[in-house]
């Protein structure tokens, strides 16, 4: 016996009406997931322009480190010294945290750095490190072959700090020069009270003896000359002194200078994602429409076998 196909009558009307209400929707499905994207994985910026990620838990979202101190760059162009200190930040979408987390860390080892911060959960992971700057280059390119390109997002960012540079330099020249003139002040001092002794204890020794009131004299000018010069010598020491603790910080202050540019400082967040949202991420077309693609073809080949109803325009 053959079976008659069923026919289902279908309003041509109300068909382009549902059709343009699901374009609607859809259309405003791809806008708002395409603005979670933009706030999710890109990264925000703190008031010193450090790199932070948006989407990490409020919670458990360790303070980014600190960001260097901004100078006023009224430097003159003829000065062209690049130091540049390298922030570095990034996020990776994964199914497996926790392996992520592994690897990254070894990475971090790798490029001989130190992790100051933590976190890890079974669908959220946070570092925070600190690696050589030398190193940076290796370590970025061992952290992209973790996962797939399109599961990866970065931001690599840089600031010149040569004004902080020139503030130790000018500081320095300062208390160097300063330093300079102290010395010599006390220099001339001291060689101008050899030279008043000198002149006194002379005179002090070609003096009679019966003529005491002169030897008490100049034994009193004697006395006082020495009193005057150990207060202003000691004024001047003390002085000298201040500077050259100056000088020793300032130092240290190069030191440190030197030692921050040449490491990089950076973040690292992994986030669990779902297998909806990891085909989201990875299919070059929304798997919206691949899902209605194929629902569309085994709808016509069932029909085709008489396994559907037919659908009539009226």
């Amino acid at each position: 016996m053959e079976n008659t196909k069923r026919v289902i009558k279908v309003s041509r009307r109300k068909l382009i009406i549902f059709v343009i209400i699901i374009l609607i929707l859809g259309f405003l499905f791809l806008r708002d997931n395409r603005y979670k994207y933009i706030d999710g994985p890109m990264m925000g910026t703190t008031t010193g322009g450090s790199m932070i990620p948006n989407n990490i838990y409020e919670k458990s979202m360790p303070e980014y480190y600190p960001s260097p101190i901004q100078y006023n760059d009224t430097s003159s162009a003829k000065d062209t010294r690049e130091f540049m200190k390298v922030a570095y930040g990034a996020e990776i979408k994964t199914r497996d945290v926790k392996d992520v987390m592994g690897d990254i860390k070894n990475a971090i080892r790798d490029a001989a750095g130190r992790i100051d911060n933590i976190n890890e959960t079974t669908k959220y992971g946070y570092v925070n490190f600190v690696i050589p700057k030398n190193n940076f280059s290796n370590f970025k390119a061992e952290i992209e072959a973790i996962t797939h390109e399109k599961l990866y997002t970065e931001n690599t960012s840089a600031t010149n700090l040569l004004g902080q540079k020139q503030s130790i330099e000018e500081r320095k020249s300062t208390a160097t020069n300063s330093l300079t003139v102290l010395k010599n002040k006390q220099k001339s001092l001291t060689a101008q009270h050899n030279q008043i002794v000198a002149e006194l204890q002379k005179e002090l020794n070609n003096t009679p003896q019966y003529d005491q009131q002169k030897i008490a004299s100049l034994q009193a000018s004697l006395n006082n000359e020495n009193t005057s010069y150990a207060q202003n010598n000691q004024l001047f020491q003390s002085q000298i002194n201040d500077l050259n603790a100056q000088l020793k910080s300032i130092g240290k202050e190069d030191v440190a200078f030197t030692d921050n540019i040449e490491t990089v400082n950076g973040y690292i967040s992994v986030n669990w994602v779902s297998l909806w949202e990891m085909a989201k991420i990875l299919s070059p077309v929304h798997p919206t429409f691949i899902i209605i693609v194929l629902a569309l073809v085994a709808w016509y080949y069932l029909s085709r076998k008489n396994y559907l109803p037919s659908i009539e325009l009226v």
